[in-house]
């Protein structure tokens, strides 16, 4: 059994980085490093204490998961990444989860912004797509974390260190 399961396992792993003709796995690892600089950014400049794994995880497998998906698809598939991060996997990973009120609130700007990373993946095109997509939803994400610091100020805070 270790043997097949040695011989299955390559192949798997091929098909999974070359499905689409590589594209996919493009577009997961433009979401993911997108991701990764954006919290970089908030750590060097806005007092963000540490990466969050969680994120930069679900930015690869939604972006992997979601490429070439119209946008109906892509957006619910992006809001339930939302909330299955901010309510299964942050708990599991002993980080900080958010409370209801914010997990909603993230899934409701995922949705919105996940739209807007769509089309602009969509009008830049195949190649420059997820990588302009991503840079989009990042962008639109950076403007929707403001406003929920402001209306949802207590249920945002960062952890004590």
């Amino acid at each position: 059994m270790t043997g097949a399961a040695g011989l299955v396992a390559p192949e798997v792993g091929i098909a999974i980085a070359t499905a689409n003709g590589g594209m996919r796995t493009y577009s997961g690892a433009a979401g993911a490093a997108v991701n990764a600089a954006s919290q970089g950014i908030q750590i060097a400049f806005h007092g963000k204490d540490e990466l969050d794994p969680a994120h930069i995880g679900n930015a690869f497998v939604t972006s992997y998961v979601t490429f070439g998906m119209g946008a109906v698809p892509n957006v619910l598939t992006n809001v339930g990444s939302s909330i299955a991060s901010d309510m299964l996997a942050k708990p599991a990973m002993s980080a900080t989860p958010p409370d209801r009120v914010a997990a909603a609130t993230n899934a409701v700007t995922n949705m919105g912004t996940s739209t807007l990373g769509y089309y602009a993946g969509d009008i830049a095109g195949e190649q420059a797509g997820p990588l302009a997509g991503a840079i989009a939803t990042e962008i639109a994400n950076w403007i929707s974390s403001v406003g929920q610091k402001r209306i949802l100020p207590a249920s945002n805070s960062t952890k004590e260190k």
